[in-house]
């Protein structure tokens, strides 16, 4: 992979209390469990999470999608998630790149962190993620 650029991943979290989908951040922990499977934030913004829309999702052009399960479990399927508006304009709604994980495990640090470092990094290698 010497040389080769790095995938472009957005991971999409689901704001269950406000009803909104938000992007992952340089300044969350998701960047940093992306930075370590080998991929790079598709979202530059420096902040936290922000809100997303659908000018916002295909800018991004993100080569792989992680959705959080509330989020992605609100469409059903990654087909259904291309539905979301900005999704099917992306490389990874054409390449069907979308995946889901579990709210928790990209969020926060913890003792199953380098097992979702793992997962990821598999859906960077286009492994089926475990």
């Amino acid at each position: 992979n010497v040389g080769k650029p790095k995938p472009r991943i957005l991971i999409i979290h689901y704001g269950r209390a406000a009803d909104i989908y938000l992007a992952m951040t340089k300044r969350s922990t998701a960047n940093q469990i992306i930075e370590w499977a080998g991929g790079v934030n598709a979202i530059d913004s420096i902040g936290g999470m922000a809100r997303t829309n659908a000018e916002m999702i295909a800018k991004s052009a993100p080569d792989i999608i992680i959705a959080t399960d509330f989020g992605f479990d609100k469409f059903g399927t990654a087909d259904k998630f291309k539905e979301m508006p900005g999704v099917s304009l992306t490389p990874a709604g054409k390449n069907g790149k979308i995946y889901r994980i579990e709210e928790n495990e990209i969020v926060y640090f913890g003792p199953r962190t380098p097992s979702v470092v793992k997962k990821v990094a598999n859906m960077v290698n286009g492994k089926t993620p475990q």
